[in-house]
């Protein structure tokens, strides 16, 4: 805080009064070996060994720091009456003369820290600073390397009526003296530098009671007594204790005695334990002094604190402002009283590490267990005042029924208190590894809340009481499980961050049901594919970061989100934009959209031209365009040669894309022309397998593995022509005279029904098969047809269907094969019109029909 006071002052200072110097300005070449700058002189790191003589006349600004002077003499100064602000830090110096700083009446900065001048009356002369009436600042820190056996030469510091903030080494059980009672008007005071204070005393401010800022930081203090701080101001705006390890907060609760009744802005106690052993327990009776403060923001970082007793949180009522950074904290009951700090406004409690105490200290808060039996409820605000005395027990209770068996954050309907203005919650990095379940807070008006990196693995929900929660923040949590219903009480959410999780899988189920959301991170969760619904109701949102997944495609739609300046897709596994995607920017219509598409494995060939082309024309829209690249013939290219790589894509395309089609269409050509012949090789078959299957369906064949006897001893495939000798001679024969049946296809086929399957119907259901080779046989489709299904009949049942009767003389030549083989394969007879030989084809013939 005083480095940024110091340095507005200084470019208040360089900046102003310039006119007012005027011709007494000098020669700016004269600042050999330093540099000008309007009003101020920059000196610093030339290795001087004095104080140049040659700067120019009125300059208010001067910067020596970082040189090797060693020693100021009276006239060092002589000519340059018109500082405002000096600075001979890091030198050499080892003493000052008293008439040194005699001409610098306006001087207002003064910063000799960092050099070798010890707190006594030889490096600080008497009447050292009797000019210095306009001195503000003085910066006296890291020049005592031993404080042992100084005092503060109060005489001295006496004369600088008007400072306001002084730096300066601490000593060992310092005492400020009588003459700094002049310094009234004196607000800030910092010790540091060499500072080994060890205790600070009772009387070691009674003569500062203007001192609104004290700082102490890294003082080596052990000890505070009690009244130490009663003589400051009532209105005190800053106390910094930190970094005294040694001291203890059970100390400085103690040392806070001296502030009651009086307002502290803000008390700075971290680090004041050494970073070992088991960690610490806040007791009410150490800060009962707290009470009486009106104390409005406190830091209690890195402290080793585990817990506290559940007053605690009542001994400040007034706080407005919690940092209670990497401690240790544990769930105990005083956390369900949270509605006692009443004026809580910020906290941040992140950062908590791992302990190995005991829950709560059951010893410290028994006394309470032994009241009240019911359970807690939302105190309205007319009660908070009776928080100190009500809700402990009740909480207790509560505390112990619910914690007996160890940590069990998970139960539903837990129900916790939050400070009814708290408007910012940081818990970030404090390794809570919950399932997130049913859980009630009492109504909150928190705005803000940090969650990110924890281990709420499973995020099951709902959570209910955050109703104007508007920034959640729950990324690097390790999440694999998300639940719809987590959202429903944040209606008012303007930001949600789920970065880095392993929310890939749970994405296909969830939809963003956040009307109001204007920013939504999903950046790093493995996420490698998106659905429509998944923020079809995002119509506020403004950016939207899936940079660092999976993706390969885009299946979600942006269509309704008509304020969406900012989408980052950048590195996932596209290799082009998505055409979907670019559909519905244009739809969008939004100029003001920027796309993030960097860091994808983008290529450019024919197969993603039309994506490059659209790029090409919407370049305005991607953000860092210098910075994505594709792989074209091989080589990685940046596309800010887009246009021409999408030209050499367009000629090159041209050709290959009416060899694709010339290509494509002949495969498509032989593709069917097999097809065909497949069908045709096979068509045989395939009739038969067709029928077979339609007649088994119609109940005409039984099933292959049942036994039945056959309808017809014979099915007589014959043409029409000689249909004569089949009604005439054959039927009288076979059917009349031996009692044989045969299946005629004009007699007995099933009138309606198709032809094709009432000659398979014929063929399954009769022992043989007949055919009635001629000539005019072979001329008929039908008749060859007969065959054909007789052959399948015989190669899918096993048995010997066929008898051929070879009505005339064919010569082998004019028979089709597949007859030829038949007659080969299988005896067939011959007809003849001789006497002794027609009784042998018909006695044959009946043979065969038995076989």
């Amino acid at each position: 805080m005083a480095t940024v006071q110091k340095m507005m002052l200084i470019t208040f200072l360089v900046h102003s009064g310039a006119a007012a110097v005027g011709s007494e300005r000098g020669d700016l070449d004269s600042c050999e070996p330093c540099t000008c700058s309007e009003t101020h002189v920059n000196c610093s790191s030339r290795n001087l060994t004095a104080v140049p003589k040659t700067l120019p006349k009125g300059i208010q600004t001067l910067d020596l720091s970082h040189n090797s002077i060693y020693k100021l003499i009276r006239t060092s100064f002589d000519a340059y009456g018109d500082l405002r602000a000096l600075n001979i830090s890091y030198n050499r110096l080892t003493f000052l003369d008293r008439d040194v700083f005699q001409h610098l009446i306006r001087l207002q900065i003064l910063d000799i820290q960092h050099n070798q001048l010890s707190l006594s009356n030889r490096s600080y002369p008497v009447g050292l600073f009797s000019n210095q009436k306009m001195l503000q600042q003085l910066f006296l820190q890291g020049n005592t390397d031993c404080n042992r056996g100084y005092n503060y030469p109060d005489t001295v510091f006496g004369d600088l009526t008007n400072l306001l903030e002084l730096h300066i080494d601490g000593l060992e059980n310092f005492v400020f003296g009588k003459a700094f009672k002049n310094l009234t008007r004196l607000t800030s005071l910092i010790l540091e530098g060499t500072c080994d204070i060890g205790t600070v005393r009772n009387d070691s401010f009674t003569y500062l009671p203007s001192v609104q800022n004290l700082s102490l930081v890294n003082c080596g203090i052990s000890y505070i007594e009690r009244s130490s701080f009663a003589a400051l101001n009532n209105n005190i705006r800053y106390i910094d204790v930190s970094d005294n390890v040694d001291l203890g907060l059970i100390h400085l609760g103690q040392a806070m005695y001296g502030l009651r009744n009086k307002t502290v802005g803000i008390l700075k106690a971290n680090r004041l334990h050494r970073h070992r052993g088991t960690g610490i327990a806040l007791e009410c009776k150490d800060f009962a002094s707290l009470k009486y403060i009106r104390l409005e923001e406190l830091h209690i970082d890195d402290n080793r604190i585990e817990v506290l007793d559940m007053g605690v949180p009542t001994l400040l009522p007034h706080l407005k402002r919690l940092s209670g950074r990497k401690n240790l904290f544990l769930f105990g009951p005083y956390v369900l009283t949270g509605q006692a700090l009443a004026e809580v406004e910020w906290a941040d409690v992140s950062g908590q590490g791992t302990s190995t105490a005991d829950l709560f200290r059951r010893n410290a808060n028994s006394m309470h267990l032994q009241y009240f039996r019911k359970e807690p409820t939302c105190f309205s605000s007319d009660k908070i005042e009776r928080i100190s005395g009500i809700s402990h027990e009740i909480v207790a209770h509560v505390a112990r029924k619910r914690w007996d068996s160890g940590l069990n954050l998970n139960q539903s309907g837990c129900l916790f208190h939050l400070p009814q203005k708290l408007t910012f919650a940081n818990f970030s990095n404090s390794k809570f590894s919950f399932h997130i379940r049913n859980v009630q807070f009492c109504s909150s008006n928190l705005k803000k809340l940090d969650l990110s990196h924890n281990l709420f693995t499973k995020w099951e929900g709902p959570i209910r009481g955050f109703e104007s929660l508007e920034y959640l923040d729950l990324s690097h949590n390790f999440c694999d499980y998300v639940n719809n219903s987590i959202f429903e009480s944040v209606s008012r959410l303007k930001t949600l961050k789920l970065g880095t999780n392993f929310l890939g899988y749970p994405m296909k189920d969830l939809q963003f049901n956040l009307s109001s959301l204007e920013h939504l991170d999903l950046t790093d969760n493995k996420i490698h594919d998106l659905t429509m619904s998944n923020f079809i109701l995002l119509k506020s949102l403004k950016s939207l970061d899936l940079s660092y997944n999976d993706l390969v495609s885009w299946n979600a739609t942006i269509e309704n989100m008509h304020n969406l300046t900012t989408l980052n897709i950048s590195h996932n596994i596209f290799v082009d934009f998505p055409i979907s995607l670019a559909s519905q920017i244009e739809q969008l219509n939004n100029k003001h959209l920027r796309v993030d598409f960097q860091g994808n494995s983008l290529k450019c060939n024919c197969l993603t031209l039309k994506s490059l082309q659209w790029i090409n024309k919407n370049s305005n829209s991607f953000v860092n365009m210098q910075e994505l690249e594709c792989i074209f013939n091989g080589k990685s290219m940046n596309l800010t040669n887009l246009r021409y790589i999408v030209l050499q894509l367009e000629k090159s395309c041209a050709s290959y894309v009416g060899l694709m089609i010339g290509i494509l269409t002949i495969v498509v050509l032989v593709m069917a022309l097999s097809l065909a012949g497949i069908l045709f090789r096979y068509r045989w078959k395939l009739r038969y397998l067709y029928y077979v299957m339609r007649n088994r369906h119609r109940g005409y064949l039984p099933a292959p593995d049942v036994e039945h006897n056959f309808e017809f001893d014979a099915f007589i495939s014959y043409a029409d022509e000689d249909r004569g000798f089949v009604v005439n001679e054959m039927r009288q024969v076979l059917e009349d005279k031996n009692g044989l049946s045969l299946c005629i296809h004009h007699r007995d086929f099933l009138p309606g029904e198709a032809i094709a399957a009432n000659i398979l119907k014929a063929i399954s259901t009769s022992r043989k098969t007949v055919v009635i080779l001629t000539r005019n046989f072979l001329k008929s489709h039908w008749c060859r047809y007969e065959l054909e299904m007789a052959k399948m009949e015989s190669i899918y049942t096993g048995r010997n269907t066929l008898l051929i009767v070879l009505m005339e003389d064919i010569p082998v030549k004019d028979l089709p094969v597949d007859i030829v083989e038949v007659m080969r394969k299988d005896s067939y007879v011959e007809f003849t019109d001789d006497v002794e030989g027609n009784d042998v084809f018909w006695h044959s013939l009946k043979r065969g029909l038995r076989a």
